[in-house]
């Protein structure tokens, strides 16, 4: 999916989060093991859950999130788009900055970072507050903790302020999941065409308070 337009308030908000990491420096839960490796797949997924989010309230650009099952020509079974914490219920859901379905579109004077809860990773760590928008989902790590799950999985687009206490060096880590409409062929829907093969990308800052 692609942000054509600026989040209301965030115009001049992010910077880049440093460094980012690849998650296999990590050890995932292990509900959310994917088996490692190359594999090939044919055709379209089975669809196993029709939808783990639903927005409560009516919203311009609300698409369903959907997850599927599909065999690799190696016998290896794969969970598309990703095997995800939030299907998992794991993890602390990452506090709204800016989200439709929750009504939360504060000016960017209306935002209170102080009212996030801190999770903590290391009791003699410095509290660290971060704002993230992910296209279309993140999971963030700090440390190999688990500290943030992304409330909307595909869209409509939000973003998500995190707050942890953690001590340097401090190791960040995300998983980030570009959503797709035809599982198993990693496309989606875009001005008519379902086999578009769309983008993803994540956006973060982080501040020391």
């Amino acid at each position: 999916m692609r942000l054509s337009t600026p989040i209301p308030g965030l115009r001049a908000a992010w910077s880049t989060l440093a460094p980012l990491l690849l998650l296999g420096a990590l050890q995932l839960p292990a509900a959310q093991a994917q088996v490692p490796g190359k594999h090939i797949t044919r055709g379209q997924a089975e669809v196993v859950v029709e939808n783990l989010y639903k927005c409560p309230v009516k919203v311009e650009n609300h698409r369903v999130s959907a997850v599927g099952r599909i065999t690799a020509q190696d016998g290896t079974v794969l969970k598309v788009p990703a095997d995800t914490a939030y299907e998992h219920k794991a993890g602390p859901a990452a506090a709204d900055l800016y989200n439709e379905c929750t009504g939360v579109m504060p000016a960017e004077a209306d935002v209170a970072p102080d009212k996030v809860p801190v999770v903590e990773v290391d009791a003699d760590g410095e509290v660290i507050t971060g704002y993230i928008v992910a296209d279309n989902y993140f999971e963030l790590y700090v440390n190999g903790k688990l500290v943030a799950v992304d409330n909307t999985p595909y869209t409509p687009f939000n973003s998500s302020i995190v707050r942890f206490r953690a001590k340097k060096p401090i190791t960040y880590a995300f998983k980030v999941v570009d959503w797709e409409e035809v599982l198993g062929r990693g496309s989606e829907m875009m001005r008519g065409d379902p086999l578009y093969l769309g983008d993803g990308g994540l956006i973060a800052r982080k501040t020391v308070r």
